[in-house]
């Protein structure tokens, strides 16, 4: 029997491929402080909206993809976003202005949108059961692996120049080659064409989104608003430590290289996640909330590199596992036929957060505090302690009631 494309190493590199660059937007958050430097007139706040920015391009992107893909395919959309994700990522190279930069910020999170919601269905069409699990959990690790490089990378290349950490969207040019030789969509669906015409001759039901879906919503927009500080503030909470020495150079690499192990660590806990999730059940999400809360309270007073980095990779646990669980969820309440309305839904919830995050935290600073990044990032620990406590509740709750209907 010969072997069927989707089940060739080549082939799933070249999908899998597509995920190393879709969480990178956050990854040249450890320059901004230098890029702030550089930049007198411009706000610090302004700057820092430049990590977060492309989320608001991204929300145009996810409603604009399925109306790009019934136009042009999905092969096609794929390859001109990524196209376009290159030429805006590199885009501040040459740009010497802020508002031109704003704007390439925008169109990156336009044409990650885009694509990147391609990645599952993709995936979903080529495979299924366990398969398909699998090949999940190892996109979620890949874009966490091309996150940890980009931010790393960025870091070590702020020495020639704030404008020479943009580079690393250049990485996008392995999988356009990649996707574009060797993932052939042309009339393919992967599905046995008996089984694809009976769906499709299946009465469609009406699509249902439940009220929980609404919920994880508001609660992944919570999650992100008090989470970015981790990309936006860091550089310059590492510069009020001290601890990196007194120039800004020196705090972006190391906020650079802190972030590249907030999503190192999150590689293997995302391919842990199914035995985390069964291990904990209920006070999963409890449990990584207080590590976070731990992380940021680090990040806030630490006040040497040990305990920075500590910081970082305790934020990088509960964000692989705060995450995946909210998807997961997602999949488990909501009924087929709504399961991609619902799925937009997370996402848009959690650009939206991601988006309104350096808005909102500096300005609390500001009004109740003295503005500078201890207290962004110590806002944020009392959030997630004060989520953390609030969720337990719930779970103890659900696990007690969970209990008396077993025993009955």
């Amino acid at each position: 029997m010969p072997e069927r494309k989707q089940d060739k190493l080549l082939f799933k590199v070249s999908i899998l491929s597509i995920a190393v660059m879709q969480a990178t937007a956050q990854a040249v958050g450890g320059i901004l402080n230098t890029m702030a430097a550089s930049m007198p007139d411009v706000s610090a706040q302004a700057i820092q909206s430049l990590s977060t920015m492309p989320n608001a391009g991204c929300l145009a992107g996810l409603l604009l993809s399925p109306l790009a893909c019934k136009a042009l395919g999905e092969k096609r959309t794929t390859v001109i976003g990524i196209v376009l994700s290159i030429v805006a990522g590199c885009a501040p190279m040459v740009l010497a202005d802020f508002t031109p930069i704003l704007v390439s910020r925008i169109v990156l999170g336009f044409a990650f949108g885009l694509y990147t919601p391609l990645i599952v269905v993709l995936l979903s069409r080529f495979y299924k059961g366990d398969q398909l699990a699998g090949m999940i959990g190892i996109e979620n690790a890949v874009g966490s692996v091309g996150s940890a490089i980009c931010s790393l990378v960025s870091g070590l290349l702020v020495v020639l120049g704030w404008q020479a950490g943009f580079s690393i969207y250049l990485l996008s040019a392995v999988p356009l080659v990649l996707f574009t030789l060797f993932v052939n969509l042309d009339g393919e669906s992967g599905q046995d064409p008996e089984a694809s015409d009976a769906a499709a001759s299946a009465p469609k039901a009406k699509a249902h989104v439940p009220a929980a879906v609404w919920g994880i919503g508001i609660g992944l927009f919570a999650f992100f608003v008090f989470q970015l500080p981790m990309a936006y503030a860091l550089g310059t909470r590492v510069f009020e430590s001290g601890v990196a020495g007194t120039t800004q150079e020196g705090a972006s690499t190391m906020a650079s290289t802190i972030y590249s192990f907030f999503t190192i660590i999150g590689i293997p806990v995302s391919l842990l996640f199914g035995a985390i999730r069964k291990r904990l059940g209920v006070f999963t999400v409890p449990v990584a909330l207080a590590f976070n809360a731990v992380g940021f309270g680090l990040l806030a007073f630490g006040a040497s590199v040990p305990a920075l980095f500590a910081g970082g990779i305790c934020s990088g646990v509960a964000f692989a596992v705060v995450v995946p669980y909210a998807y997961t969820l997602v999949a488990e309440v909501s009924p087929a036929e709504a399961m991609s309305t619902s799925t937009t839904i997370a996402m848009v919830c959690l650009n939206v957060g991601v988006f309104c995050s350096p808005f909102v935290l500096p300005t609390i600073s500001s009004a109740v505090g003295d503005g500078s990044a201890h207290f962004v990032m110590l806002i944020s620990t009392c959030a997630f302690a004060a989520f953390a406590v609030a969720v337990s509740l719930v779970a103890a709750r659900f696990a007690a009631r969970s209990k008396v209907e077993a025993a009955a």
